[in-house]
């Protein structure tokens, strides 16, 4: 895949995670979000953090082109996105939550369409059962 590619896959997933509530922390160090995170912030359960967001005016083909590639990685069960020196990881489960919307809205410019799909799951919580255990 091309870097304009990427960075188109990368934004489409921005878009998503917008579309979902999800905001970028404040600080631009790399983190790897696998359903458990490596690393917990602390924040209100009912707030949602952003973890990267972007967007960008493409072509059809490009569209066709982001999302082949991102329904390739959602295959292999991870997804990997990264703007400037920020990075996210996320591993997919096996089973996810799926909504499509097509909407519009009247405007003084005419009527503005919007699709959106929005992918979702809950992280399985940690087995601190203790032992030791084969991965």
């Amino acid at each position: 895949m091309n870097t304009n590619r990427d960075q188109s896959w990368i934004d489409l997933l921005l878009t998503i995670g917008k579309e979902l509530g999800v905001e970028a922390p404040g600080s631009p160090a790399p983190q790897r979000w696998s359903g458990a995170p490596e690393h917990t912030i602390a924040s209100p359960a009912s707030q949602r953090s952003r973890l990267i967001e972007s967007s960008e005016t493409m072509s059809r083909e490009a569209l066709a082109g982001l999302l082949e590639g991102l329904a390739g990685r959602v295959r292999d069960g991870a997804v990997s996105l990264r703007a400037g020196s920020y990075s996210v990881h996320v591993d997919l489960p096996d089973d996810l939550t799926v909504d499509l919307t097509a909407a519009s809205q009247e405007g003084a410019e005419g009527t503005e369409f919007e699709l959106g799909i929005i992918v979702q799951w809950r992280a399985e919580p940690a087995d601190d059962s203790g032992g030791v255990r084969l991965d």
